[in-house]
């Protein structure tokens, strides 16, 4: 910046400058419906990319009248509520306003400072609030402490929400907007949230009986929360417990044999004794079920987003509006786009079947005669090309479009049609 341009107080040397750093959305999701409480954690140390974060200590070590204030957080949820808290608990936070200990005390009241505000993202948006803070707390805040620059990168901005103020800003305040118009995130993504899908989870749960009520007062913690596990989690638990370790213990079993009965015949291959076969023909089996198992309740909960759900209403809105006129039923996920699930998902589970039916006539068959197992035969009971080239299918995606390929039944597709 050319000398000319400075400011009386630049000059003078005598402004202290402060650079906040706000990050932004760092639940998505938003799957947690509960609290909006701003938190307390090292910015610099857990959100920042390294080399960002490298250059801001550097440049503060660079500049005697610099310093960042890194000593605040919030819950990053990707709800507006969670954003307006945040903004009013960092201004509070910073001068010591509502109950908050002020990070800087009496001794810096009186000093003129200046900050400067860089904002990731909704951390733009938690940077706005910041500044509606400020004009609500008054003369709680310092007359001589200004914003002096905000810098917002990649901030999604509204048209009627987290609305800046200008009380709080410098005269010559400078603010800055970095973007890049190819951010999905920013441009379609930022305002989405799951947490209604949070609420419609509490709904689709069976309500427990009163036995087991009861049952849950006995229990530990440990066993509460392991019960509330997902069956889905459960489920592909149950994949990646799959011991491949004690498969190959059982397969270095193999041995070399004469297969061929007839008299001057000599027909070696390598085989199982009857044991190990039986082991290794349960242990696939096992895999290939748990597959289906997975695959199914994956459908399960497709189905029950499928289902109708009724939504509570507050009596004075079903007043305002009228019940005839209002609908509180939702489907989250339409019939047809279950439809394309089930037939996706049913292919698949049909060729792991035949598998799982390949080796339960292979175990009958070698059963009476406790007959070893060849491993050239398990290799053809074996029907894995089919279910992988159905499932490639199903999770194919053109890098160039981000669709599936594979017409309206791609995963791709109908995860676009759902969030559509």
């Amino acid at each position: 910046m050319a000398k000319e341009k400075l400011s009386t107080e630049f000059i003078t040397n005598s402004v202290l400058h402060k650079l906040v750093l706000v990050s932004g959305t760092t639940d998505a999701g938003n799957l947690d419906d509960k609290g909006t409480m701003a938190l307390s954690y090292e910015t610099l140390g857990t959100y920042w990319d390294t080399k960002f974060k490298n250059d801001i200590i550097s440049l503060d070590k660079e500049m005697k009248d610099l310093n960042i204030f890194d000593a605040h957080g919030w819950t990053g949820d990707n709800r507006i509520k969670n954003r307006e808290v945040a903004g009013a608990y960092l201004i509070n936070r910073l001068c010591g306003a509502e109950g908050q200990k002020a990070y800087y005390g009496e001794t810096h009241r009186e000093k003129p400072i200046f900050f400067h505000l860089i904002g990731h993202s909704h951390g733009g948006n938690v940077i706005n609030e910041m500044t509606k803070q400020i004009a609500k707390l008054g003369d709680k805040w310092p007359k001589q402490w200004k914003i002096k620059s905000i810098t917002y990168l990649s901030t999604p901005f509204f048209n009627d929400i987290h609305q800046v103020n200008e009380t709080g800003f410098h005269k010559d305040i400078e603010v800055l907007n970095v973007y890049n118009k190819y951010d999905l995130t920013q441009r379609m993504l930022a305002d989405f949230s799951l947490e209604p899908l949070a609420g419609a989870l509490q709904i689709l749960k069976p309500e427990k009986t009163k036995e087991e009520i009861e049952k849950d007062k006995n229990k530990t913690k440990e066993e509460i929360e392991k019960e509330a596990e997902s069956e889905l989690s459960k489920k592909l638990a149950k994949i990646k417990e799959f011991d491949f370790e004690k498969l190959k213990k059982h397969f270095s079993n193999a041995t070399i044999e004469d297969t061929d009965d007839r008299l001057f015949r000599i027909k070696l291959k390598a085989v199982l004794p009857h044991e190990d076969g039986v082991i290794v023909s349960k242990q696939i089996q096992e895999l290939f079920q748990n597959g289906q198992n997975l695959l199914t309740e994956v459908f399960n909960l497709i189905d029950k987003f499928g289902k109708e759900i009724t939504f509570n209403v507050g009596k004075k809105i079903i007043n305002d509006i009228g019940e005839e006129k209002l609908s509180y039923k939702r489907v989250i996920i339409s019939e047809e786009i279950v439809k394309l699930f089930s037939e996706n998902i049913e292919l698949i589970n049909i060729e792991l079947q035949k598998t799982i039916k390949n080796l339960k006539r292979r175990d009958e068959k070698n059963k009476e005669a406790k007959k070893s197992y060849l491993i050239s035969l398990l290799i053809k009971d074996i029907q894995i090309s089919e279910p992988v080239r159905l499932l490639l299918a199903f999770l194919d995606i053109n890098e160039s479009s981000l669709m599936s390929t594979n017409s309206e039944s791609g995963f791709w597709n109908l995860f676009y049609k759902i969030l559509d």
